[in-house]
């Protein structure tokens, strides 16, 4: 696997989101009668919900969501010990990213990731790169 050095990209932008880092919820199930069906819990909707407006109101979003190859780098600030997974954590934001800065989260071609426990300040660094390759 060849990794692109941060001269063959372009610099998209940066966020830092304030607050306790939430991974994403596993799907639950809720039988009705004969029919089963699969949801999201709450907890995660409302916080994609608000990691997507918050990328929109920090003017991070373009009018349209891209179409292109993306290095996203991502540093998570957790409040406690917690064992939350990197990868549920990571799962959020890209979750959320989609249809607001990419049109899916598939066009991430490299993803780094790092999570910093027991911080003072807890929050979310996000910082995302294009290329062509």
């Amino acid at each position: 696997m060849v990794m692109l050095s941060r001269d063959e990209m372009t610099k998209f932008g940066s966020l830092v989101v304030p607050g306790d880092p939430v991974p994403k919820g596993r799907p639950k199930a809720r039988i009705q009668g004969k029919r089963a069906s699969l949801y999201t819990p709450k907890r995660t909707r409302d916080a994609e919900k608000a990691f997507a407006q918050y990328v929109r109101d920090r003017r991070l979003a373009p009018s349209e969501p891209l179409d292109l190859k993306f290095y996203v780098h991502i540093e998570f600030f957790t409040k406690t010990a917690r064992r939350n997974d990197v990868d549920n954590l990571a799962k959020l934001v890209l979750d959320s990213c989609n249809g607001v800065i990419w049109t899916d989260d598939y066009l991430v071609e490299q993803l780094t990731l790092r999570v910093h426990r027991r911080d003072t300040q807890p929050r979310t660094q996000l910082s995302i790169w294009t290329f062509d390759a």
